[in-house]
């Protein structure tokens, strides 16, 4: 089949689908752990690392990470924790460079990839 026979609505289709859903940024174990261990330290604070996994009202399992500082509150301390959320065809490892940022003010990063995003279920 050449270009020609194919209608312009295909190839507007094949565009619209490239912004609307670009491909699943895909990536490896290796270089979700690799950067950061289950425990490591930014600046003067140590941080614990949890990767879990929960499961959304459609069945589908959304990954998810936790940095934490390991040090708990006193009693009437506030804590916090930010959650951040990718963009389109973008993945919860761009959230990894905001730990720098926040672990060291004692603010914890939870990040996650959307359903049909990364590592986590569904289309």
């Amino acid at each position: 089949m050449t270009m020609e026979a194919l209608p312009v609505s295909t190839y507007i289709l094949a565009v619209w689908n490239l912004i609307i859903r670009p491909p699943r940024r895909r990536y490896s174990r290796l270089e979700l752990c690799g950067q950061f261990g289950n425990r490591f330290r930014v600046g003067n604070v140590i941080v614990n690392r949890i990767n879990y996994e929960i499961t959304n009202q459609r069945g589908h399992t959304i990954v998810c990470t936790l940095f934490e500082p390991e040090k708990r509150p006193q009693q009437g301390e506030e804590k916090a924790c930010v959650v951040i959320c990718h963009g389109n065809a973008c993945c919860r490892l761009d959230a990894f460079h905001q730990v720098h940022c926040f672990l060291p003010l004692n603010i914890a990063v939870c990040c996650f990839d959307f359903s049909g995003s990364g590592m986590s279920g569904g289309e």
